[in-house]
């Protein structure tokens, strides 16, 4: 659930705003109650969305915001059981990186961690390529690290690709969207909210009425049926090991007895090994254009052969 105010922060009219700091007060009394209301319905909140943007948030008020945080952490740190994972503020440039976000939200952001009232910082990673997020959550990590925020979590709180003519057809949105989820996997992330679950319209030329995983009716587009096939494979797994050279990415993922490994590229395909002892038993996934599950074929020195290109492919290796 996203605490969201408004351009003007907090009322759309003059006439709503009201002199002394009051309109900050008014938003961090709403927020704790609201919060407080719903605890036992909301798991994660998220404060704010893209204050960064001058679509969300009147520049000409940034030092107003560094108020209204405050009050905010104020009111929910009076509440018997105060939320526990508060998200802010779904910055949509990355924050910390010189020139990019107005230093009065940084540092709002920065005073709400150090009060414990926030929990984890999120960001809206969009970029063409998903793989290069990696370097930029690795530099995110560095900055809170320097500013001995160690125990703030990095979240994705909107990242999606949209499939809209001329632009990206569905199996290339599908695409994007594992590696995007594979990305995050890879980085360590925390949670990562997808951008979006339907398509808001229904017009074959226009991104923001395509980034649904489902079609604006409710059909399933490939994106969805990649995806949670992907996830219910995948589901309890753990993080072993990420690599990437050259374009070619291979993340490693443990779950009970058996080795997932994902391999993919960038861009043009590539030759690449699944490493394996030998006489490991290997089932093959393909999710694109439709999910197969399949023979790895036979094995080589070192382990099975995969001709990786930017679809995702899955190999699940286990003892005989």
């Amino acid at each position: 659930m996203t605490l969201f105010g408004g351009r003007e922060i907090w009322g759309h009219a003059p006439s709503d705003q009201q002199a002394g700091g009051q309109k900050e007060k008014q938003f961090a009394n709403f927020a704790a109650e609201f919060m407080n209301a719903h605890a036992a319905d909301v798991a994660v909140w998220e404060l704010w969305n893209e204050p960064d943007h001058k679509t969300f948030l009147n520049p000409a008020l940034f030092s107003n915001f560094e108020t209204a945080t405050a009050e905010f952490c104020r009111s929910i740190a009076q509440l018997k059981n105060p939320p526990k994972i508060v998200m802010g503020f779904g910055f949509a440039k990355l924050p910390f990186n010189q020139g990019q976000v107005p230093q009065q939200l940084e540092n709002a952001f920065v005073s709400g961690a150090k009060a414990n009232c926030l929990t984890d910082i999120s960001i809206h990673p969009y970029r063409s390529i998903p793989e290069t997020a990696i370097a930029d959550y690795g530099k995110l990590r560095a900055k809170l690290d320097q500013l001995q925020l160690g125990k703030v979590g990095i979240v994705a709180s909107e990242w999606g690709y949209a499939s809209y003519l001329p632009v990206r057809d569905r199996n290339a949105q599908a695409s994007l969207i594992l590696r995007e989820y594979l990305t995050n996997v890879a980085a360590g992330i925390k949670l990562l909210n997808l951008y979006a679950w339907k398509d808001r319209g229904t017009s074959v030329v226009s991104r923001e009425d395509n980034f649904g995983l489902k079609s604006k009716g409710g059909e399933k587009k490939e994106a969805f049926s990649s995806l949670s096939e992907f996830l219910k494979i995948a589901r309890n797994s753990r993080k072993v090991s990420y690599d990437s050279a050259s374009g070619l990415n291979k993340l490693v993922l443990s779950r009970g007895n058996s080795l997932l490994h994902v391999v993919w590229t960038q861009s043009s395909e590539q030759n690449a090994l699944v490493t394996a002892d030998k006489g490991k038993k290997c089932t093959r996934v393909d999710f694109f254009p439709q999910v197969r599950h399949g023979s790895c074929g036979s094995p080589v020195e070192g382990g099975f052969a995969v001709k990786a290109t930017a679809y995702p492919v899955l190999f699940s290796l286990s003892d005989q």
